[in-house]
Order: structure tokens, then C-alpha cells, then sequence
């Protein structure tokens, strides 16, 4: 499976735990070394940190390792480096507060981004 495989699976089970205002972006082109940046909101930092946690193992259980795991639930925004995979996980307040999606605009979506 690649990146992008994986991070529909991940965009999936965000959806099935009732993540919110999914993202994902084709990364490929930045220097970063990351294919695809996944931006998603938890209702609250309980659910945002819970989110997390199946993230991480999902990215484990599908082959990939977690370079770093950034950020606490109480700090409303938690952050999953997979290296070919980013994931950001933010409560409600720091998503509206940082806006992710305005710095990673000019990169496309993942092709089936826009389902979720």
C-alpha cells in the first residue's frame, strides 16, 4: 500500500469516529519528504486525542512507523509523523485559530479528499 492508499484509510476511520472538517492534501511536491497532509478536528480534546490514538495504530498496523507523535489531548492539538504521512488532529478552537488548511491551499487535495 502507498501514502496515499493509507491515508484514505486513514480519512475513512476519521470519518467512521466522527472527525470533522477532513483534509487531505497532496503533499508530494514540497520539500518536506511527507506525500499527504491530513488535517482533521475532534469535537473536543478528549475526542481530537482519541482520534489520534487510532490513527497511530492504524498507520502501524499498515506498515508505517511513527517517527514522532507531537502535542497533548490538553493542548488541543496533537500532531503524527509518519514521514510519508502527516496528521494533524486539532479541537474545534485550534482549528479555527491556526487554520492549516489556508497555509497548504495551493496544494491539491488527495483525489478523494472532497468524499469525506
Amino acid at each position: 500500500m502507498n501514502s496515499n492508499d493509507i491515508a484514505r484509510l486513514m480519512m475513512k476511520k476519521l470519518k467512521e469516529r466522527q472527525g470533522e472538517d477532513l483534509l487531505a492534501y497532496d503533499i508530494s511536491t514540497a520539500s518536506l519528504g511527507a506525500d499527504v497532509l491530513v488535517i482533521a478536528t475532534g469535537r473536543n480534546t478528549r475526542h481530537a486525542s482519541a482520534l489520534a490514538d487510532e490513527l497511530a495504530e492504524l498507520g502501524r498496523d499498515s506498515g508505517l512507523t511513527l517517527a514522532s507523535r507531537e502535542g497533548r489531548a490538553s493542548g488541543g492539538w496533537i500532531l503524527l509523523d509518519f514521514e510519508s504521512i502527516i496528521v494533524n488532529v486539532l479541537d474545534p478552537q485550534n482549528r479555527d485559530y491556526y487554520a492549516l488548511e489556508r497555509l497548504w491551499k495551493e496544494y491539491p487535495l488527495l483525489d478523494e479528499s472532497s468524499q469525506y
